[in-house]
């Protein structure tokens, strides 16, 4: 394939579906790649809307417990 310039096309089954394939040479092996057909695909907007906003007001505040500042500038950690 890798000296021929070419890559192989078939179907796989998974997930009791048959997919599409790519199969192409990669280092001492092949690497297949599932492609989707269109109407499979979700944008961007639509898969990241079902996420909610998370706010962690408290990551903060351990961060500033976790180290102080020395005198002389030096950041100094109270975990070591």
């Amino acid at each position: 394939m890798r000296a021929k310039a070419v890559l192989g096309l078939g179907r796989v089954v998974l997930s009791s579906r048959e997919r599409p394939i790519l199969i192409e040479p990669m280092g001492n092996g092949l690497r297949g790649i599932i492609l989707r057909f269109a109407h499979e695909i979700r944008s961007q907007t639509d898969l990241f809307a079902e996420i909610p906003d998370m706010h962690l007001p408290y990551r903060d505040a351990r961060l500033g417990r976790a180290h102080d500042r020395d005198d002389d500038g030096r950041i100094r950690s109270h975990y070591a």
